[in-house]
């Protein structure tokens, strides 16, 4: 097992909420790719977000003119669609781009076709199917560990901790960071399906700060299940994962859509950040 998944998760989270602004990505040389589709079905949420964006001169255009299209959402089991709400999201560097979303939950184990049309009739599409439940892990504290375990029906593709902290040095707190760190590489699952971790993280907090002077401001564990329909990109390095012309799933476009079931529990409750004394 290793963290290949949880890259992947990461990076459609990336491209559907903050817009990786100060890149740019040139557009697949391909005339029947039509939107990049990017996004996930939570089952255990009760409002979907989807970014899709029309392939054009750029992934991530600086037009606010650009116009939106229509997004329906298909649940194939009873052939119910419904059309997402459009907004236009703009993010640093003047970046503009189209985020719909569904003021609802989705089923779990079912199949749903995501459809995006523009004006001409082009679509691009995706077919996925949502993962069962997830149990909300259970967390023990042993002997200055903090154990982390559950029940996964489908295959668990990210297992993280995630840690809001604040480096701190001669000159007083720094701006707060979120760290995100992959257990999935000392994960453990058994036969019945169920996970198990010990919670680590500080060593990989160093690393991003550069010091081992620093407070942690808020810990929380996240684990996210997903059926066979997750995208395979076990055998790409971490960069690949990132890249929208690698790993998609997306029928006449570029992207990744996918059913997941995510939990999170919280560690250690937010904490007001360190100021520096004026």
């Amino acid at each position: 097992m290793n963290k290949v998944s949880s890259v992947l998760f990461a990076a459609v989270c990336l491209f559907l909420f903050c817009a990786g602004c100060e890149q740019t990505f040139q557009p697949l040389d391909k005339t029947d790719d039509v939107f990049t589709i990017y996004g996930v079905l939570d089952v255990h949420s009760d409002t979907q977000w989807v970014r899709v964006m029309p392939i054009g001169e750029t992934y991530l255009p600086q037009d606010p003119s650009i116009g939106s299209s229509e997004v329906r959402l298909t649940r194939e089991a009873t052939g119910e669609t419904v059309t997402l709400n459009d907004s236009l999201f703009k993010f640093s560097g003047d970046t503009y781009v189209w985020n719909y979303w569904l003021p609802d939950s989705v089923f779990t184990n079912e199949v749903y076709t995501l459809v995006a049309e523009n004006e001409e009739g082009e679509q691009s599409r995706v077919t996925l199917e949502t993962p069962s439940p997830l149990e909300l892990p259970e967390v023990e504290k042993r002997g200055g560990e903090t154990r982390i375990s559950g029940p996964a029906a489908d295959s668990l593709v990210v297992a993280s901790v995630n840690y809001l902290v604040q480096p701190v040095t001669d000159m007083g707190c720094g701006q707060e960071v979120e760290i995100s760190v992959s257990q999935l590489d000392h994960t453990l699952l058994n036969s019945e399906g169920g996970y198990f971790f010990i919670v680590r993280g500080s060593s990989a907090i160093v690393d991003e700060l550069g010091t081992s002077n620093f407070i942690v401001n808020r810990t929380s564990v996240e684990v996210v299940t997903a059926t066979d329909s997750w995208p395979d990109a076990t055998s790409l390095e971490d960069i690949e994962v990132a890249l929208p012309e690698v790993v998609s799933n997306v029928e006449n476009g570029t992207g990744v859509l996918a059913g997941v079931a995510r939990r999170e529990v919280i560690l250690t409750p937010r904490q007001p950040p360190c100021k520096n004394e004026k």
